[in-house]
């Protein structure tokens, strides 16, 4: 992972009972240039359970958000 040297947008649920929030924070420490943005109020499966922001998220990021890094 630490060789990987391109942007890398990292979601997680705040609540994700199967890859708990600790394991999207280890992964960020790992990865040289990355974004965590965490869904609040949700589980494994956010990108459903919060899917106009998700929908957001991703929009921005491939809009020049990941160029940031």
């Amino acid at each position: 992972l630490a060789e990987i040297d391109v942007p890398v947008l990292v979601f997680w649920g705040q609540h994700d009972q199967l890859l708990l929030i600790e394991n999207a924070h280890r992964l960020c420490e790992r990865l040289k240039r990355n974004k965590l943005h965490v869904f609040d109020h949700c589980g494994h499966f956010s990108y459903q359970d919060k899917y106009q922001e998700f929908g957001d998220v991703v929009t921005e990021w491939v809009s020049g958000e990941f160029s940031k890094l």
